[in-house]
């Protein structure tokens, strides 16, 4: 015999010869080796194992050395007095063969270092002298040492005694829940009524079935029911109106609603008492299902006959229900989730326009140098020709891409504020006409919808060329027409033929009016091609509107000019451009008023700007044609303007030429009482001039 150190517990069993049977054994003969070269965790838990008044079985080591406590004895041995110890052994060599059927068990937990917790067997115990089988709960868990490394495998047995028939209760709960929950993992494959089922079979329910509250709390719908034969089947869409309303009060306020006795109940009318006889229901219970607070459905049992429930019942029914409830509406959810995106997909897919999502790259000075694509629809493939780009970023496709791309899309991350532009791009050689947003809830993420517009560009293009082209070969032979008719005027002048010297008037005025049109496509021309220069210089504002209303009043002498001017302004600008703008302002006016009416021309000095104003008394403009006005080649209702010529490019032109000057232009109007456009420009200071 060897001698230790080691001090085995005697509080529990101080007779115990299973300590004693440690104590002595020669460990040496094991792969344990002596028990001073043991560790302190397994010391720790064979003395923890001796020290406990339950079965404990212990397997410990490569070749499973078996170790158990006194209370174990009766499931290990026939008899603790004459039988062999099986302490120290293999689990092959150990008295009782039984337990060799665990080698698989342990197995399993030393590999997958996971509990195989709360299962059931038939065990053969020895008491009275003879053997019998009793049912016995186990569990096998993993005994780690100091390094986290698998040291061995604990068993601790229950048995199902008259003394542990409450214990043994929870433990078929526990079974239950556990059976309860393996099948709520299939509830996504439309398991529901198999879960509802199973809990109206552990209960001896002889209906039970799941309602949604539906139509804003105005309807009920049993969505799944399952019942005893020859039970009346009751699915389908109640109006929640003709609901109990003690019933739907106590549901909503989420509490329980049970009735052991429905027909000696005085919570229901007579009425509802015959509808539930009918039904062939004696006893009901509701259990209200909530989300945030809201009834969203409701579980309910029936039985035919009346049915006492105990506390105890109904805690663990609703334990039961709580956890499907939870799975089942995170499931829903996750699935009308899914329809959403499926939806929205297929509806991005859908659409003829490119549209992307894009996840931006920022640098430590949070300037934009990349960014990932998130998602495409069908129509970015074939508006770029590019495939295959989700999860690529946009320098890994084209290495070389414009700055510009990134600076738009990347002001959109930084700054949340959406933009549209127009864009070239050289990687696919097209023209973009571009919506970028932020993705709400996603930082740095943008989405983007565009157009490929190459071709109306193209088309564009030569539009303009051929309206540059025909402005110019126009403008030569009316510049000639013009001076000849100049010329007789001054020659008639001298004679008196005044019938001649009107309608030469009247032809000076036509061509006034085309060689304005003429003006504006070549200035259109030049805008487009970003060609259109000027040339500044200081002059006094109130002199050349005074001539712009000279001009005019020759022109439209059938109209009522008058200016309102300040002539202390000066201007740096181009004079030319400015009274360009003017005249085109002052061409509106007449085309949309009646003969005889006032056009007024004024000026005046708004804070640190020159406005400079032209009104009429006209049909005025509506508000959803002033949001439009100043496009190019927009013309207003049509019924309004049908014998008023144009092209709709005067006021684009106008509008290039103010903010090319510096300046903003705007509009008042009203339908009826006329227009009010305006200018606005800086006011000269001699140090702003260069």
């Amino acid at each position: 015999m060897q001698e230790t150190t080691f001090k085995w517990p005697q509080s529990i069993f101080p007779q115990s010869k299973i300590a004693k049977r440690i104590s002595e054994f020669d460990w040496q003969e094991t792969t344990l080796g002596t028990i001073d070269s043991w560790t302190s965790m397994l010391k720790a838990t064979i003395s923890m194992m001796l020290e406990v008044s339950f079965p404990v079985v212990t397997w410990i080591g490569e070749n499973r050395i078996l170790f158990y406590n006194d209370a174990a004895v009766p499931y290990v041995q026939d008899d603790l007095a004459t039988s062999e110890i099986g302490v120290g052994k293999p689990t092959t060599k150990a008295p009782g063969g039984h337990w060799t059927r665990f080698e698989s068990m342990v197995d399993e937990v030393i590999k997958s270092g996971r509990s195989i917790c709360e299962a059931y067997d038939f065990f053969p115990k020895y008491a009275d002298a003879s053997h019998h089988y009793v049912v016995c709960k186990f569990s096998l868990d993993p005994i780690m040492d100091e390094q986290g490394q698998i040291l061995g495998v604990r068993c601790i047995l229950v048995e199902n005694s008259p003394v542990n028939q409450n214990m043994f209760q929870k433990d078929q709960d526990y079974l239950f829940l556990s059976e309860l929950g393996g099948r709520m993992d299939s509830l996504k494959g439309g398991s529901v009524e198999a879960v509802i089922r199973l809990i109206g079979e552990y209960f001896a329910a002889d209906r039970i079935g799941l309602a949604d509250i539906i139509d804003n709390s105005s309807h009920v719908k049993i969505v799944c029911c399952h019942q005893q034969q020859q039970m009346t089947d009751v699915r389908g869409k109640y109006d929640l109106n003709h609901c109990h309303q003690t019933l739907y009060e106590e549901l909503t306020n989420g509490n329980i609603f049970l009735e052991n006795h429905v027909s000696r109940s005085h919570k229901f009318t007579q009425e509802q008492r015959k509808r539930f006889a009918e039904m062939d229901v004696s006893s009901v219970l509701f259990i209200p299902l909530l989300i945030t607070g809201v009834l969203r459905g409701v579980l309910f049992i029936h039985y035919r006959s009346p049915r006492q429930w105990e506390e105890s019942e109904i805690r663990f029914l609703r334990i039961c229900v709580s956890k499907f409830w939870d799975v089942l509406t995170s499931i829903r959810s996750q699935e009308e989730t899914e329809r959403s995106e499926r939806y929205y997909r297929n509806l991005v897919d859908s659409l003829d326009q490119a549209f992307m999502v894009i996840e931006f790259e920022f640098d430590k000075g949070n300037k934009p140098v990349d960014y990932k694509f998130v998602h495409v629809n069908a129509a970015f493939e074939l508006q770029t020709g590019l495939q295959d780009v989700v999860g690529k970023t946009i320098k890994q496709i084209m290495p070389e891409v414009e700055p510009a791309w990134l600076a738009n899309y990347g002001s959109v991350a930084l700054t949340g504020q959406p933009r549209r532009f127009e864009e070239y791009n050289t990687g696919t050689a097209r023209w973009y006409d571009v919506y970028a947003a932020p993705l709400e809830g996603c930082s740095g993420q943008v989405v983007v919808v565009f157009k490929d517009i190459t071709e109306k560009k193209f088309e564009d293009d030569r539009k303009m060329d051929f309206l540059s082209m025909a402005s110019h070969e126009l403008k030569t032979p009316l510049t000639s027409l013009k001076a000849y008719i100049d010329i007789c005027s001054r020659k008639l002048d001298e004679c008196d033929y005044k019938n001649v010297s009107t309608m030469l008037g009247r032809a000076d005025k036509q061509l006034f009016r085309m060689t304005t049109i003429i003006n504006g496509f070549l200035n259109l021309n030049e805008l487009e091609k970003g060609r259109l220069k000027f040339n500044k210089k200081v002059f006094d504002l109130g002199i050349m509107l005074e001539d712009v209303k000279r001009d005019a009043a020759l022109v439209f002498n059938n109209y009522l000019f008058s200016c309102s001017l300040d002539l202390s302004l000066s201007i740096y600008s181009d004079r030319e451009k400015l009274q360009q703008v003017i005249v085109n302002l002052i061409n509106n006016a007449v085309k949309y008023s009646t003969p005889g009416t006032a056009i007024a021309i004024s000026s005046c000095l708004v804070e640190d700007r020159v406005r400079i104003s032209v009104s009429d008394q006209g049909i005025g403009i509506s508000g959803s044609d002033q949001n439009y006005i100043f496009n190019r080649f927009y013309r207003v209702n049509e019924n309004l303007e049908k014998d008023v010529s144009g092209f709709g490019i005067g006021l684009y032109v106008c509008k290039e030429i103010v903010h090319g000057l510096g300046g903003e232009i705007g509009l008042t109007s009203f339908i009826g009482e006329g227009s009010i456009f305006w200018v606005e420009l800086p006011v000269y200071r001699s140090t702003e001039r260069s």
